[in-house]
Formats: C-alpha cells, structure tokens, sequence
C-alpha cells in the first residue's frame, strides 16, 4: 500500500514539478547465447523505453571503486522500467556500474559511467 502511494505521488511529480529532469530513455541489453545446434554465438539486444531524472551522486555516496565522481546518477520510478536493470545494461551511451533501490522498494537508482564509445 505504501509502495503504491509513493509511486504515484512519484509519478505525479515527476510528470508535472520536475517535468524538466524527467528525461526519457532507451536500455540496451546486449545476450550473448551459444546455439548448440550450429556452434555459433548469437547476440541479441533487448531494448527497453523508459523516463528517469538524471543527476550526480553527492560527494558521500562517491567511494572512488563503486562509484566515482564521474559518474552519473540515474533515478527511475520501478514501475515505468519493465525490466530489473542489470550492470553491463546501456543507457545514454553510459554503462549501468551499480544498481541499487530505495528501502520502499519504489526506485531504482543505477550508476552510469562513460564507456568512451565502447559498447
């Protein structure tokens, strides 16, 4: 009950006072699987369209091995994200580093650093 009453006052705010930081965005998740039958790897991409507010860790969640200064903070509502987010998961052209969820179990707050174009 609790869950759902902050999700859809979450929901709300971020569709209306903070419409400017609820950026959407695309997951990328790239399967590797090995087909038994031919020997050969086949590599598929799962896509997945969502909205989250982008912003920086602050100083005290920035432990310099799990998450660095450089990289970028992404909050997401669990409900608009059809999938559990994965390290290794592509957003923005950033790797998800860490993924992690608030106590109410209503957000996933994921980790992105840079990938320097590699994907």
């Amino acid at each position: 009950m609790l869950k759902e009453f902050l999700d859809t006052n979450l929901k709300a705010a971020f569709q209306n006072q903070l419409k400017d930081a609820y950026k959407p965005f695309v997951l990328k998740r790239t399967i590797n699987t090995r087909n038994k039958q031919t020997d050969q790897n086949v590599i598929t991409v799962d896509t997945f369209n969502s909205s989250g507010v982008f912003g920086k860790f602050n100083s005290e969640e920035v432990d310099g091995s799990n998450i660095l200064y450089t990289d970028e903070r992404l909050l997401i509502l669990q409900s608009q994200l059809s999938t559990i987010p994965q390290i290794g998961d592509i957003i923005a052209n950033k790797r998800v580093s860490s993924v992690g969820k608030d106590p109410a179990d209503v957000t996933w707050v994921l980790g992105l650093r840079s990938t320097n174009g590699l994907e």
